[in-house]
């Protein structure tokens, strides 16, 4: 086990993460309504394959992906199909959507199954994985039979699990680890088989001895490289995960499998493992549901489809002055305007704060003090590239490196002229694309 180990940048944050680390992990009970997307994915929207009137069951495939960068999409209750129509889902896109109406008995569309993935092909666990409609579950929502998937020629030899969960609030993955160690692992053991690596790696912040210590002894039994490093945001991202893991360094606008890597979340292995063991699409998963804004900050599991509101009245409600809904964590994560959007299979949190954390902070011009350059984890010159966007200077855009720009948001969060530098860079970054080449 590797102790203590960091990137260069980054700060350390008091994360709040003590509000929903304890207790045991709750279940929202299915809503009588659910709204799937299509569209929960990187990639092209998965095609309808069931319309209104007709008869669903859990687990049963509604959505088939459409082109490899796709996913195919699951129904996660039992019940009749009330319509399928285009509506605005929780990022803000139209997507196709199906509105199931549930009829409690939880009947399962698919066959159960208890199989040994030791004797199963590389080849089939790919397809077993992207049958189940499995996506990276950390945020970004990459579909993972791809990702598992190397082009031939290139070499894997390590696979890294990101236990980081660096982002503030969060603690889902935590909580699922000191449940499903075991099977984590397995998770790992697999992808580890489907892309011919011969090192696994579980990579966790030191912020979590009760997971750590869960994990350890599985770790060593497995021959599994359990890698404790400091406490620091941004741990969690790819990039940085690999550098303080292996001392590799991903090129700019290269992928970790050029540098012989693949990366995947802790839920994403877990639901891997559920997959290729048992046959379970990805229908549910655990999230943090957390905030001064709850009354009982909590993990839970929800189906794929529960609103929003579904998960705040399952789980006790909101405080009085909760004023602002997040979806994810308060560096990464977005405000949504409506409690009434779907969850789906990417949200690893929804963070509620109250109207005192909530309120606009004051503007002032920039000092040039170099903060933000200090915890840039991709050592970029934040406040260069605030100004780049403002004045329309595409040359200086790209002079800066813009678009490797992790959007982390800590330079916007240590910055004490509190410029929206982040938020910048972010219009800067659309403005890029749409240059014609």
């Amino acid at each position: 086990m590797v102790l203590g180990k960091t990137f260069k940048g980054g700060f350390h944050v008091h994360a709040h993460k003590e509000l929903s680390n304890k207790g045991s992990i709750k279940t929202i009970v299915a809503p009588s309504i659910v709204k799937i997307p299509l569209a929960q994915h990187i990639g092209a929207p998965a095609t309808a394959l069931v319309k209104a009137g007709d008869e669903v069951k859990v687990g049963q495939l509604i959505g088939e992906r459409n082109g490899n960068i796709s996913a195919n999409v699951h129904s996660s209750v039992s019940g009749i199909v009330q319509k399928v129509e285009e509506t605005a889902t929780i990022r803000g896109r139209h997507v196709v959507t199906v509105f199931i109406e549930n009829d409690g008995k939880d009947t399962l569309g698919y066959e159960v199954l208890n199989r040994d993935w030791k004797n199963v092909t590389k080849e089939e666990l790919v397809h077993i994985i992207g049958d189940a409609g499995i996506t990276g579950m950390g945020g970004a929502s990459f579909p993972t039979h791809v990702k598992v998937n190397p082009p031939k020629g290139r070499v894997i030899d390590s696979v890294i699990l990101n236990a980081a969960e660096c982002e503030p609030y969060l603690t889902a993955d935590d909580m699922l680890i000191r449940v499903h160690a075991k099977e984590i692992v397995e998770g790992l053991q697999i992808i580890m088989k489907t892309v011919d690596a011969k090192d696994g790696y579980i990579t966790i912040e030191d912020n979590k001895p009760e997971a750590i210590g869960i994990l350890k002894p599985i770790c060593e039994a497995n021959n599994i490289n359990l890698t404790v490093v400091k406490t620091k945001y941004p741990q969690g991202d790819e990039k940085r995960i690999i550098d303080v893991t292996l001392g590799r360094i991903v090129p700019t606008g290269k992928l970790p499998a050029h540098v012989g890597v693949v990366v995947n979340n802790v839920s994403t292995a877990f639901a891997i493992y559920e997959a290729v063991k048992y046959g379970k699409p990805i229908y549910e998963r655990v999230a943090t549901f957390t905030g001064f804004g709850f009354k009982e900050p909590t993990n839970a599991w929800f189906r794929v489809g529960t609103t929003i509101q579904d998960g705040i009245d399952a789980l006790g409600g909101l405080t009085e002055d909760a004023a602002k809904v997040i979806i994810g964590g308060p560096m990464m994560g977005f405000a949504v305007y409506s409690t009434e959007f779907p969850l789906e299979k990417a949200q690893n949190g929804v963070l509620v704060m109250t109207e005192s954390q909530s309120h606009m902070q004051e503007t002032t011009p920039c000092i040039k003090c170099n903060k933000c350059v200090d915890v840039c984890p991709v050592r970029l010159v934040p406040f260069q590239l605030e100004a780049s966007v403002k004045y329309h200077k595409t040359d200086m855009m790209l002079d800066y490196h813009l678009m490797d720009c992790i959007e982390c948001g800590s330079c916007s969060y240590v910055c004490p002229a509190k410029r929206p530098l982040v938020e910048s860079i972010r219009i800067g970054k659309n403005q890029m694309r749409i240059i014609p080449k």
